[in-house]
């Protein structure tokens, strides 16, 4: 707000290209959400019909150790 005191102009430029940098920098993160959006409507839609399917304790734990390395 104090560049408005000391330069409108400049204020309005400052602040313009501050939020058009912002709209910018934020496309990355938009594309992960709709991306992340699709892709669990489309599991929910595949698995509608079909029932779950039961895993045994060994199994989780095997795919747990699997995937973090331990």
């Amino acid at each position: 707000m104090s560049f408005y005191y000391y330069d409108y102009k400049l204020a309005f430029t400052v602040l313009f290209f501050m939020s058009l940098l912002h709209v910018v920098l934020e496309f990355p993160l938009n594309v992960v959400c709709i991306r992340e959006i699709f892709s669990s409507t489309q599991r929910l839609l595949v698995n509608r019909g079909r029932k779950k399917q039961e895993v045994s304790y060994n199994e989780v734990s095997y795919n747990v150790k699997r995937k973090t390395g331990a």
